[in-house]
């Protein structure tokens, strides 16, 4: 059986489960037509709330692998990092470089398709989608909720 690995980024304030659910399905659905047997699906995404909590709860009531990169607010700066630029937040300082390097991080494990759910041009999000389109993954046409789109319709990519 083989493993069909679909990362998922989206923002913490997303307001449409269901559409997280249709796509995770949907991503099943192409992963089973690749060989013709239903594929070992694995869901990787950042452990934050919202998006990535609602995914990782779907995968694992569908039995489906989950694997986890959390981003590690705490840890020291690195080169690519200015100098004094974290900042103070309610458990001490941070980084606000760990995002991205949580990001990079899950690009570069590999994902057969890519799932962005984007609530009002949400930051992280949208970093993480332009470091997927830049490593060459297969990435969905975003799902977006914002001013641009009319109101309390996502764009569906179908």
């Amino acid at each position: 059986m083989a493993e069909w690995r679909v990362l998922v980024t989206g923002s913490r304030d997303w307001r449409y489960p269901a559409t997280i659910r249709r796509a995770l399905e949907s991503a099943y659905v192409q992963g089973h037509a690749q060989d013709g047997r239903p594929p070992w699906m694995t869901v990787v995404h950042g452990g934050a709330r919202g998006v990535d909590s609602t995914a990782a709860a779907y995968a694992r009531d569908r039995g489906w692998n989950v694997e986890v990169h959390h981003a590690d607010w705490e840890e020291p700066c690195d080169k690519s990092c200015p100098p004094d630029h974290r900042r103070p937040g309610r458990a001490g300082d941070y980084c606000p470089n760990a995002g991205h390097r949580r990001n990079q991080q899950m690009v570069d494990g590999f994902a057969h398709l890519v799932l962005v759910f984007c609530r009002n041009h949400s930051g992280g999000t949208e970093d993480c989608l332009k470091r997927a389109r830049k490593a060459g993954l297969n990435v969905v046409d975003p799902f977006r909720d914002c001013a641009c789109h009319p109101v309390g319709q996502p764009v569906l990519p179908i």
